[in-house]
């Protein structure tokens, strides 16, 4: 077996020289990566409320620039809906007019000569009460009560007279 040479050890110390300054560049970057936030947040604390009042200034500008074609959209929009109304409500009328021709010549009546007939109805229903006669006062349920109970106190020389008894239907 042959020894290494310096390229292929990994422990020579060419290798780790450069290790460690690869390291050491890491860790500069990191400390000013880190030291550029602390900077950020330190001016962001100064500085935080003038940028907050500049953005809300901007808001309301971009608001009432937004706002301006917005409000024309919805007049133009209420005007076209008052427009498309109007034909629906023609075309409406004339169906209900066509409808009502055709349900005359097809000989049905309209709601109206439906409603006049109930009512002639009512009236003559009212009319035909009037005409009859009072109901027959209704019979007593004494005298029925009378009559079975003498037909069962038919004595059994009588039943004998009458033949045999015959089922009830």
């Amino acid at each position: 077996m042959t020894d290494p040479t310096p390229e292929e050890h990994p422990d020579s110390p060419a290798d780790s020289a450069a290790a460690e300054s690869l390291a050491h560049t890491i860790r500069a970057s990191a400390h000013q990566i880190w030291l550029a936030g602390l900077g950020a947040f330190a001016k962001t604390q100064q500085e935080g409320g003038k940028v907050f009042e500049a953005l809300v200034k901007e808001g309301s500008q971009l608001k009432d620039k937004a706002q301006m074609p917005f409000e024309a959209l919805a007049s133009k929009a209420d005007e076209l809906a008052g427009k498309a109304g109007a034909p629906w409500d023609k075309l409406e009328s004339v169906f209900e007019a066509r409808s009502s021709q055709v349900m005359q010549r097809m000989g049905l009546p309209t709601a109206q000569e439906v409603a006049d007939l109930r009512a002639q109805v009512a009236a003559l229903a009212e009319q035909v009460r009037a005409l009859q006669p009072p109901a027959p006062p209704a019979r007593k349920r004494v005298a029925r009560k009378r009559a079975r109970a003498k037909a069962k106190s038919v004595t059994p020389a009588a039943e004998a007279a009458d033949g045999p008894e015959r089922p009830p239907l």
